[in-house]
Parts: structure tokens; C-alpha cells; sequence
């Protein structure tokens, strides 16, 4: 008889939709997509001492009915120094330091993300400056009012206009090789290559923010300009100098991997005034001469995301799986050590467009295995799942309060009251909206194997990480 074999006659297929999951179903944080339990009261699976149960993934279907850019990702922080002026006329300013956002969404391509962060810089400034302004504009040139911006680190080769479409690595089409000019090697004739070559998109953007004054003095570099993209763990306490305590999705935010900055992982209590050691996430430089220090360049030191979004897989974390990740996965430290620690997560799910552009993630294996878990105990009555990121940190849900921006615009004007219906206090997208999923699995029993004449002895318990917040099924709430 052989030492490992299936119990055929046990395995079942389970079919889930976590539509319309009661929140009284197990506690006041079950929801459908985090923390939803699976009971079994009707039809149990039960283990001999010598079997084992074992969980498979074999299909998985979530709509992303959630924004790309969301509270995991559009936060940075901005401070700057307070500025007197010598004379009547000169820049002055207020200190200040912030956490700053870009506008929650699905950004189609990266000129908005450009334009969204750039125009929450200057919002930011000129909310601080007392006397001049604060203007903004994306890539090179000569600004409008004439004074020369400094070209030095900045990305010359990409029009921020060029490249608007849904896949945004590529940048335009280039002629065929015999139409190039002055190739490497000789090849080629007729264009110049030098011409063809500027027309790549390198994913780059770099940005002129310039000080208007009617008359008057002003040097860019008396701001102490300082912009971070934190990434610093929740459990560490947080207090900006401007005496605002950021929110923990605020501090450890994923907007440095969206637009290709700095992750800065050391919290600096006053970066403006010890500007000499402030950790900048982005390349600020001003220019040179007495008229161009009214301006300064910001340029992205990296790439941004190509997809514009930071979530090309989802995690399916399970209660009784019992597998392991690296530590980073796990707990909001800020390295992992190379560590690999035990872990929840029982499927990685990825992203797919299909050919109308909708996204959803979705895994399907009904040919194969290669998500599955062992389970410990001998009696399986329920399982407990939620969906998480890559940081197990909850999917950020869209809120009733998000109106479009054109009922946000007649709210500002003050025009908008008597066409908007409040919502009851309990509605929410995950409890009684449209955000929710199904899926497949299969449950199997398989019989332990057994090395004769070897003294067995029992299995090692299962080491629990002792950080509940990320090691359990139960998502992080920020």
C-alpha cells in the first residue's frame, strides 16, 4: 500500500460568493471582503490522527469597484521654512508642514498624475506664502513671465503631452531604422537620429515652480522646501512639527512607489529647519543668479508606475493556512532581513484587463495546484478569509461622501445643498455595496506519510507571529 494516497471519495469542491455576508455573521468587523467566515455546520471535514486536510485554490474573482489612487497612495508630506521679509515688497512666508494629497481615482494616464501632484505643491506654497506666488508648470523652458529655468536633472526627452493613452510605456512610434540618420555604426539615412531619440518617453516628469512678485525679492532657496513620501511603520508615533498627527495610512503610504520617488523611512521631526540633513524624496534645485533663484526645479528621481496604480495583486489570507512570506509581507518593519516568517496568505491573485478595459483580479487553476495549504487540526467546522495587499493592509473602499467633481464644484460654489441626499451613517462599499467576491476551493484528505521504523514524534506547533495586526487573517484597518 502506498504511504501517501487521497481520500477521492471525501474531496469536495467549494463554490463561495461573499455577496450580501451578514455582519453579524462573526463580529462586528466581518464584511465581504474582510474577515468573512465560511461555516461548515451542515456537512464537516474531519481528519484520523494519520490524515491531513489540505485547502486548494481553484478560482478566485474580485472587480476592482475601488479607485487605483486611493489613502494607501496618494499621501506625501511638505514643510517649508518661515521667510521675513527684508522690505516692503520681498517673499514672505509662514513655516509649515503637512501631509498633502492627490485626488482619489483611476488616473487614465500620467500627464494627470503630473499635473495632480505639481498643482498640490503649489496649493500648498501659496497657502503659506504672505506676500508673491507661487506658479507651476511641467517640464522645461522659458516661463511666462520670462525668467530662464534652470534645465539641470531634468528629463528633456518626454512632452508631457505626448504618450496620453492607456499603455503608457512605450511613447511614439519611431520611423523604420532606414529612415534614421547618424545611427551608432553608420547605419541608416535621411532623419536625424538625435531627433528620433527625443521622442522617447522615459516615464519621467520634471517640474518649474516659480515665485511671482510684483516688485520686490525673493529666493526660492529661503523656503527650506522639504517634500517627503513617508513610509514609516503605524506603531511608531508621528508628530509633524506643525504639531498634525498623520494617520497611520497617511505615514506609511505607498505614494513614493507611485510616482517613482524617495521611500523615506526615517521620520524627521523638523525637516525645514535642519534642512542641511533632510531627507528629500525628490531632486528640488534652484537656480542660479539673482533672477533665477525665483525659481525651482522638482524632478522625479525615478520612473512612475506604468499602470498608474500600485496593487497588481491582491492576497487571499486564510485563518488556518499555514504557510510563509518574507517578513516584509507581514509586519510593517522596515526591512525584512531576509527573514521569511510564518504567514496567513493562502493565494496571490493578479490583476487582469480584458480587451473592454475592465480590470478585475482573478486567478483561475482548475488544471493544477500551486495555491494550497495543509490544515492542522482534525476537525475543519468553518474558515476565515479576508482580502488584503501586499502589505496586509485592508483594500481602501470608495466612500458615499466621494461625489464627482462636478457635484464637488457646486458644493464649493455653495450651489449644490438642496440636490444632495444624505446617506444613512452605516453604509459602506464592503458591508452593503459592490464590493465583494467569489470564489473556488477544493478540499482534500490525504493520508500523512509514514517512515517505518523511524520512532514518530509529533509535529512541531506552528509558530504564530506575535504581530496580530499583520499576522493574523484579520486585515490592518489603516
Amino acid at each position: 500500500m502506498a504511504d501517501y494516497a487521497d481520500y477521492e471519495e471525501s474531496t469536495q469542491e467549494i463554490f463561495v460568493s461573499t455577496e450580501e455576508i451578514s455582519i453579524q455573521n462573526n463580529s462586528q468587523e466581518s464584511d465581504q471582503i474582510n474577515n468573512f467566515r465560511i461555516n461548515f455546520n451542515q456537512q464537516p471535514f474531519e481528519a484520523e490522527d494519520e490524515d491531513i486536510l489540505r485547502i486548494n485554490m481553484t478560482q478566485f474573482n474580485l472587480q476592482k469597484n475601488f479607485y487605483d489612487i486611493n489613502d494607501s497612495n496618494r499621501f506625501f508630506r511638505i514643510s517649508n521654512s518661515a521667510v521675513v521679509a527684508a522690505a516692503v515688497g520681498d517673499m514672505a512666508a509662514n513655516a509649515g508642514d503637512e501631509m498633502i494629497s492627490i485626488p482619489a481615482g483611476d488616473y487614465k494616464n500620467p500627464d494627470i498624475l503630473a499635473n495632480c501632484f505639481i498643482k498640490a505643491v503649489e496649493n500648498y506654497l501659496n497657502s503659506k506664502l504672505t506676500t508673491g506666488t507661487i506658479q507651476s508648470q511641467i517640464s522645461a523652458g522659458v516661463v511666462a513671465d520670462g525668467y530662464p529655468s534652470d534645465t539641470r536633472n531634468m528629463d528633456l526627452t518626454t512632452d508631457p503631452r505626448e504618450n496620453t493613452g492607456r499603455n503608457t510605456g512605450g511613447g511614439q512610434l519611431a520611423p523604420p531604422y532606414w529612415a534614421l540618420g547618424a545611427l551608432p555604426g553608420g547605419a541608416g539615412s535621411g532623419a536625424d537620429y538625435q531627433t528620433v531619440f527625443t521622442r522617447v518617453n522615459k516615464r519621467k516628469y520634471a517640474f518649474q515652480l516659480n515665485i511671482v512678485l510684483a516688485g520686490g525679492l525673493a529666493d526660492f532657496r529661503d523656503l527650506n522646501l522639504v517634500i517627503q513620501c513617508l513610509h514609516i511603520p503605524p506603531d511608531i508615533p508621528v508628530t509633524l512639527s506643525s504639531g498634525i498627527v498623520p494617520r497611520p495610512r497617511e505615514q506609511y503610504n505607498d505614494f513614493y512607489s507611485l510616482i517613482g520617488a524617495v521611500r523615506v523611512e526615517e521620520f524627521q521631526a523638523n525637516p525645514s529647519a535642519n534642512f542641511a540633513t533632510a531627507i528629500q524624496s525628490f531632486s528640488i534645485e534652484s537656480g542660479t543668479g539673482a533672477i533665477a533663484h525665483r525659481s525651482a526645479t522638482v524632478t522625479i528621481p525615478f520612473v512612475y508606475q506604468d499602470g498608474l496604480h500600485t496593487l497588481p495583486y491582491i492576497y487571499l489570507r486564510c485563518e488556518e493556512a499555514t504557510n510563509q512570506c518574507s517578513k516584509n509581507m507581514e509586519s510593517a518593519q522596515q526591512a525584512h532581513d531576509h527573514e521569511v516568517i510564518p504567514s496567513r496568505i493562502l493565494a496571490k491573485i493578479p490583476r487582469v484587463e480584458n480587451d473592454q478595459h475592465e480590470i478585475s483580479y482573478i486567478l483561475n487553476n482548475s488544471g493544477g495546484q500551486p495555491y494550497f495549504t495543509n490544515i492542522t487540526t482534525n476537525y475543519l467546522n468553518n474558515l476565515t478569509f479576508s482580502i488584503t495587499d501586499h502589505k496586509g493592509r485592508r483594500i481602501s473602499r470608495i466612500q458615499p461622501s466621494d461625489f464627482p467633481n462636478s457635484v464637488q464644484q457646486q458644493i464649493q460654489a455653495g450651489t449644490a445643498e438642496n440636490d444632495l441626499i444624505d446617506m444613512p451613517n452605516n453604509i459602506n462599499q464592503v458591508i452593503n455595496g459592490n464590493l465583494f467576491c467569489d470564489f473556488a476551493f477544493k478540499v482534500t484528505k490525504h493520508k500523512r506519510k509514514i517512515q517505518r521504523a523511524i520512532l514518530q514524534t509529533p509535529q512541531p506547533a506552528i509558530i504564530v507571529n506575535q504581530r496580530l495586526g499583520f499576522s493574523g487573517v484579520i486585515p490592518n484597518s489603516f
